[in-house]
């Protein structure tokens, strides 16, 4: 199932990927266009939180952090959230915005117009030169599909595997597949 790569595309892991950074994972798209592409990996969440605070240290908001791609995992951290008002926001779909001012960001959490339920930091990102994203999609590295809210929710290879399912016939099948395929 491909179709035209814009903000909010789903890209879904084919079962059989061995790449350790992609196995099994839902990146969605947050830009597109010639100069490459960047997504964000949605269902990869780990144990930790990251605390963001602002200069006087009267507002802080912990937020879980998510693992969002093998590129700039240590340098580089945004917020994935619900507030479309937020300047510098990108939409991504289903109501979520990525990055933004992050002043505004507490600004918003301290006035109680940010949901803490449905904002994450994500570490790093993925990125593809240009052409690369198709080359892959055409080799069927990636299945396509709508982001849904519902995958931050789920642990990593529940959401690939609903992902998968909510498609329905030959990929509902695909979400069986094994973890490790060589073991079949």
């Amino acid at each position: 199932m491909n179709a035209q790569i814009t903000n909010g595309t789903l890209l879904i892991a084919e079962p059989f990927i061995t790449d350790e950074h992609f196995f099994r994972r839902l990146i969605v798209i947050i830009d597109h266009n010639q100069d490459g592409t960047l997504g964000i990996v949605v269902n990869e969440v780990s144990p930790y939180f990251v605390r963001i605070e602002n200069e006087d240290k009267s507002t802080s908001l912990e937020l879980p952090l998510c693992l969002g791609g093998p590129v700039d995992q240590k340098e580089s951290i945004n917020i994935l959230h619900k507030n479309p008002e937020i300047e510098g926001s990108v939409s991504v779909g289903c109501g979520f915005y990525w990055g933004g001012d992050t002043y505004e960001i507490l600004t918003h959490y301290k006035n109680g117009l940010l949901n803490k339920d449905q904002t994450f930091a994500i570490s790093g990102y993925c990125g593809w030169a240009p052409g690369q994203l198709q080359k892959e999609l055409t080799a069927q590295t990636w299945i396509t599909s709508k982001f849904k809210p519902e995958y931050l929710s789920k642990h990593s290879d529940d959401a690939w595997k609903q992902a998968l399912t909510d498609l329905g016939g030959t990929y509902e099948w695909l979400s069986h597949a094994p973890y490790d395929a060589s073991l079949n």
